[in-house]
């Protein structure tokens, strides 16, 4: 499991501080929670770290966003 120190340490210039691991897929990327309370998703193979919802009701809102279930779990 990757640590917190390693993902803040590696990509904390993107503008977060990473405090909780909350997913992995099988494909490696992550779903972080960060100090602020936001919700980011790492993409170690696309090189890319974006926010993915602002708050603990949006991220749960992506459980029925059939989109985001669909590229999450790559069926």
């Amino acid at each position: 499991m990757v640590q917190i120190e390693d993902i803040n340490a590696a990509w904390g210039w993107v503008g977060f501080e990473a405090v909780e691991v909350l997913g992995e897929n099988a494909f490696g990327h992550l779903i972080l929670r960060d100090a602020d309370g936001g919700y980011w998703r790492l993409s170690p193979p696309d090189l890319r770290c974006a926010p993915l919802a602002k708050d603990r009701a949006a991220l749960a809102a992506l459980a029925y966003n059939q989109d985001f279930l669909n590229d999450w779990y790559m069926p």
